[in-house]
């Protein structure tokens, strides 16, 4: 049987610990809760909030670099490639592409907010 994963809600998180200690098995309180039982499981072993289960931040390799990119884009007339060989000199070992994605996330961030004070 394949479950469809649904976070469980805050209030209902509790409940899913005191069924665990009333001798409900984690397979019921996942069918009950329509969660996968081994969220059930790790909710109820670690207390954790259903939220945060599964979800790790994963550090983009461009994270070092990010604040040199922002400060290289203050001043027109840099290109993405000659970004992407700029931080490739400083130790970057990623690829144009994701330097072209967070380039386009910047400019389309500055260009949204530069709309919203208008």
């Amino acid at each position: 049987m394949k479950h469809i994963i649904h976070p469980v809600p805050p209030e209902l998180q509790a409940d899913m610990r005191q069924l665990y200690e009333q001798g409900i098995t984690a397979r019921e309180i996942a069918e009950r809760f329509h969660c996968d039982p081994r969220t059930a499981m790790n909710f109820i072993r670690n207390n954790y909030p259903s939220t945060t289960l599964g979800k790790r931040h994963k550090p983009r390799r461009i994270e070092p670099y990010e604040s040199q990119i922002q400060a290289w884009l203050s001043s027109p007339g840099i290109s993405t490639r000659q970004i992407h060989q700029r931080i490739q000199g400083m130790g970057y070992t990623g690829s144009l592409r994701t330097v072209q994605s967070y380039v386009a996330e910047l400019r389309e961030k500055r260009s949204t907010d530069h709309h919203e004070s208008l």
